[in-house]
């Protein structure tokens, strides 16, 4: 074998040793669960970072849980926050909701966008790297579609995290449906 094709054997070897993700960063960061009073908080390490036109900024979360990729990217801009879709690891965000959930999804035909407005509690979304950013979400308001849900959503750029905090175990359903999944049954209910 020639110097050039053992070298990048070597290194693709050494990427799945280590857990290397092609188009998600040099290593694999945790994405890790916080439970408290019954809540389940999502922790998502931030792998991009860009400033808008409009002042607003758009960040990629993603990390490995329970040893699959979950992530979204998440825009936040003057009329409040988008959550957009990231392929295949939004599907496992999804899928990792519901089992935190505990709740069965028939099938997930992802939004591209879900449209959230926003209420600042703490910081500016114009200058997120001044300080935490806590935002709490609201979706479906007007209760168009039997969807509403509020959540927290915090913005960290020092410790480079998105967290999705959960406001109400009531609202667990409707942010399952909210990123497009159908809701086949809850656990225990």
């Amino acid at each position: 074998m020639r110097n050039g094709a053992r070298n990048w054997l070597v290194l693709g070897l050494l990427a799945t040793a280590v857990g290397c993700h092609g188009g998600h960063g040099a290593f694999s960061q945790q994405a890790v669960w916080e439970s408290k009073d019954g809540l389940r908080d999502l922790i998502l390490p931030i792998a991009r970072l860009s400033r808008e036109s409009d002042g607003g900024y758009s960040v990629v979360a993603s990390g490995v849980l329970e040893g699959q990729r979950v992530g979204l990217a998440v825009r936040f801009h003057p009329q409040g926050v988008t959550f957009f879709a990231d392929g295949a690891q939004t599907l496992g965000l999804v899928a990792a909701l519901g089992k935190a959930y505990g709740v069965t999804l028939s099938g997930v035909e992802l939004r591209p966008a879900v449209e959230l407005t926003s209420l600042v509690l703490q910081g500016d979304p114009r200058r997120p790297k001044d300080g935490e950013l806590r935002l709490k979400v609201f979706h479906d308001e007007k209760e168009e579609r039997g969807e509403y849900y509020e959540l927290y959503v915090n913005l960290d750029l020092d410790q480079m995290r998105l967290v999705l905090k959960e406001k109400d175990p009531e609202y667990r359903e409707n942010i399952l449906k909210g990123f497009g999944g159908t809701v086949l049954a809850r656990l225990g209910a």
